[in-house]
């Protein structure tokens, strides 16, 4: 039996770098990264416990052991890990050109990841279902950078009903960067987060 629920406590955080550690692209061989996604930030312990201090991101548990996490990060967390700040100036270029969003009230799935065991039993829509829920009272729309080559993240959250915003090259690599209106959802917050 699965348990949906939020980061609390220092062994929450180790278990999703766990997690991470196992499905970092750099740490998989090239047919799994193919077959099963990747994740592709790497984060620090105090980074993770930093971007929870407004939020806590999403678990999910198996018998008191992370199975699967989303990330939360707001936009006052822009420069709390680099390699991101781009996709934070990117975003808020696109929606000052695209006004029909007309939203200012945004914030950053910045990580999305499920234990390979635990895969194709509707975690990932369960996870974003509980973020909706947790995040819909007080914020519009969800932003996400998704890298090209990982097509499997990329249906994944195009099924759930985000829409694809914008596709770059940055470097070396090609992304999108694709949006949810919650708005437009339904969502109700079900969460007592304090």
């Amino acid at each position: 039996m699965v348990e949906y629920t939020i980061s609390k406590t220092r062994s929450d955080y180790e278990q999703i770098l766990q997690l991470q550690q196992s499905n970092l692209k750099r740490n998989l061989a090239t047919p799994n990264v193919q077959l099963e996604g990747y994740v592709t930030v790497e984060h620090t312990l105090n980074q993770l416990i930093n971007l929870a201090t407004s939020w806590p991101h999403i678990l999910v548990k198996e018998e008191c052991k992370v199975i699967a996490y989303a990330l939360v990060m707001l936009r006052s967390a822009r420069k709390t890990i680099p390699v991101l700040v781009s996709m934070f100036d990117k975003i808020d270029h696109l929606l000052l050109e695209n006004t029909h969003l007309g939203l200012d009230n945004y914030f950053v799935m910045g990580q999305i990841c499920i234990a390979k065991e635990h895969r194709r039993m509707g975690l990932f829509n369960g996870l974003y279902t509980s973020l909706c829920q947790q995040m819909s009272s007080n914020f519009d729309v969800i932003f996400t950078e998704i890298a090209l080559d990982n097509t499997r993240s990329l249906n994944a959250h195009l099924h759930f009903g985000f829409k694809i915003l914008y596709s770059f090259e940055d470097g070396d690599h090609k992304w999108h960067i694709v949006y949810l209106d919650m708005r437009k959802m339904g969502f109700k917050n079900e969460w007592a987060v304090q």
